[in-house]
């Protein structure tokens, strides 16, 4: 029996519908590097947007920013497991933190972009985001031995 064109049509497109709701799951989980990678590529499209006082693009980079930090909240920080056992709890729940900050750091510089204080939050992303980011990036992330 051969069906009308517009029932195949909905059969393929009901087809294609599920393969893509089945095709995330199989998706491989980004690395914590991966996460703060995006984060540093959505740090310097935000100083380009600043300098630009490119309102909509400001706002997508912080708000970006700001899931990928809520993301990295669910990571353990490389080289926990190297510490002593009873040092590990507190490791993790200090690297929270820190997101913590970051997302308050976040909403500060959303805010003053949404009240058109391009000098404070160019000053934000460039000073203050950058310490924040290499403090803890001294903090959490594993260095390396020497040879």
């Amino acid at each position: 029996m051969k069906l009308p064109a517009p029932r195949l049509s909905v059969l393929a497109a009901l087809a294609v519908l599920s393969l893509a709701l089945v095709l995330p799951a199989f998706a491989p989980n980004p690395e914590l590097s991966d996460v703060m990678d995006e984060m540093k590529a959505r740090l310097k499209a935000l100083g380009g947007a600043l300098a630009a006082k490119d309102e909509p693009a400001s706002l997508e980079a912080v708000s970006a920013m700001q899931g990928l930090a809520l993301q990295a909240k669910g990571y353990i920080p490389v080289g926990t497991s190297k510490l002593p056992k009873e040092a590990q709890a507190a490791h993790v729940k200090a690297f929270r933190k820190e997101l913590l900050g970051l997302l308050r750091h976040l909403a500060d510089l959303e805010t003053e972009v949404l009240d058109g204080s391009w000098d404070t939050a160019t000053q934000h992303a460039t000073v203050t985001l950058k310490q924040v980011r290499d403090a803890a990036h001294d903090r959490f992330q594993e260095q390396e031995q020497p040879r």
